[in-house]
């Protein structure tokens, strides 16, 4: 799957997702942000950030993870960032 530098990931995810799966997908697409939105954004952020920084001796592994409640916020803050690159809404 072809992966934009930037993604809305909106929540909950189904059960069948494999969120390790996803961030490893992003590293190797060179996404530059994920922007989580919904009621437990937070929660999936940090799990999304363990996954990036397993070991935290990797400085290949990075990419920019923010949570949002409102899926207004969630798209206005991925818009702004590196404005001019594609945005996908995904929900994996």
């Amino acid at each position: 799957m072809s992966l934009p530098r930037k993604i809305v990931l909106k929540l909950p995810l189904c059960e069948t997702a494999d969120l390790g799966r996803f961030v490893e997908d992003c590293l190797a697409a060179n996404v530059s942000l994920v922007a989580v939105r919904g009621e437990a954004a937070a929660s999936v952020e940090d799990k999304m950030e363990r996954l990036i920084n397993v070991n935290g001796t990797d400085e290949t592994r990075f990419f920019t993870t923010s949570a949002h409640a409102a899926a207004d916020d969630a798209i206005d803050f991925a818009r702004a960032w590196d404005e001019g690159e594609a945005l996908r809404i995904m929900a994996p």
